[in-house]
């Protein structure tokens, strides 16, 4: 789900973008995918029977157990979280709704549904942390501050940060809030993101400045003396003992709890995408690095003007700048390339990657390749923005949200 832009830094946790293909004619390889129709809500179409359309666009988050959890866009919805199952598009639930300058965070999945509620005018520290059990009944509602990132679960505790620069702690059964830390001013209204929790310390960005907490008292620990302008953890960010990787002004660095294990100069600001198999994918201007996590070292460098990348089960894939997708494997090396017939890799609004296939969605086209470069999918699909892929493909367009035959 799309948030309020409030901060330079770019932190997540491992992820990325991806989609590939060879060169020359996609024709019978296809599957083609008819447009939408104007029908109701969840209603299936003549032509394809196994094809639902719910009449709101939904911003997918996660599922479980058949259903899809999102956030209904209040243009033409609730705006609040809804319960889609993915099979029939039946609503099973909805919960809020919200107005044009407030917002529901991307829903939470673990014993229950958790998200964050917020509103556009930053700073205004009026915001709320909602947790509901699956079938869609308030666990329980607590005041807070505007909560712009979904809340971290980790160990029994439901961590959020909001714009009042604090950062909670809180029981997941009841909201009593068992801790919470202010962060120092920044000399402007800003709201810390929290990028990783492990056994015994959270770590906390705000504006370009890394902290890490302590889990059980909320007390700061360390202060990254540098500047961190992004930050992606180990594969196992829930672990006693996962780093952190910081893109700097110089390169990249390596922090390991409350110390800099290593420095590795290449350049101002390198975007860092993760890791994958014991090697930290980092790229700046037109070069990938392979870099050795444990020491910083480069294993390996190639030449790719990514316009968008993605690490996952599947692999490495690039969207490169010149509207191609390229997969590359753990060393660095070119698998295979597949033009998406577009001008750029910009027209590609974002990539993901579900079991075997990587998709690239386009705003008025969905590509949809598999693992060794086969086409899947290719379908006409005018304001595709967001899509989610298990037992059959949902998407959610501009207007609607459409469930779509199972590709496999």
């Amino acid at each position: 789900m799309s948030n309020v832009s409030r901060r330079s830094l770019v932190a997540g946790l491992v992820g990325g973008t991806l989609l590939a293909g060879c060169l020359g004619d996609d024709g019978d390889d296809s599957l083609e995918i008819p447009p939408p129709e104007d029908d109701d809500a969840s209603d299936s179409s003549d032509d394809d029977p196994d094809r639902w359309e719910h009449d709101a666009t939904v911003s997918l988050g996660p599922a479980q157990d058949g259903v899809i959890y999102g956030i209904e866009d209040f243009q033409q919805g609730s705006g609040g979280v809804i319960a889609l199952d993915v099979e029939t598009g039946t609503v099973d639930w909805r919960y809020g709704e919200t107005g044009g300058y407030t917002t529901f965070t991307e829903p939470t999945l673990a014993d229950g549904i958790y998200v964050g509620f917020g509103d556009d005018a930053f700073g205004s520290e009026s915001g709320s942390l909602h947790a509901l059990d699956l079938d869609g009944e308030e666990r329980f509602s607590i005041e807070t501050a505007s909560i712009y990132d979904p809340p971290v679960v980790a160990d029994g505790t439901v961590f959020v940060a909001g714009d009042d620069q604090r950062v909670r702690a809180v029981d997941p059964d009841a909201g009593d809030e068992r801790w919470t830390t202010e962060i120092d001013d920044v000399g402007e209204p800003a709201s810390p993101s929290i990028v990783a929790v492990t056994d015994d310390w959270l770590a906390v960005t705000e504006g370009e400045t890394l902290r890490t907490l302590e889990v059980e008292t909320g007390e700061v620990r360390w202060q990254f003396a540098g500047e961190a302008h992004a930050i992606t953890a180990e594969e196992s960010a829930y672990d006693d003992a996962a780093p952190l990787f910081v893109g700097t002004d110089e390169g990249v660095t390596r922090v390991d709890e409350d110390a800099v294990t290593w420095d590795q100069d290449l350049g101002p600001a390198p975007t860092v995408y993760g890791t994958r198999r014991g090697t930290l994918f980092v790229g700046h201007e037109q070069t990938l690095y392979g870099l050795d996590p444990e020491e910083g070292s480069a294993r390996w460098t190639t030449t790719i003007p990514v316009h968008r990348l993605t690490l996952g089960g599947a692999g490495v894939f690039v969207v490169t700048e010149n509207g191609a997708v390229t997969h590359v494997d753990d060393e660095g090396e070119t698998v295979f390339e597949r033009s998406l017939d577009v001008e750029s890799g910009a027209e590609i609004r974002s990539l993901e990657q579900f079991g075997d296939t990587v998709y690239a969605i386009g705003e008025d086209e969905i590509h949809g390749v598999g693992r060794s470069g086969e086409r899947e999918i290719r379908t006409d699909l005018t304001g595709a923005r967001d899509l989610w892929a298990g037992d059959r493909i949902v998407v959610a367009t501009d207007e609607q949200t459409i469930g779509l035959e199972s590709l496999t």
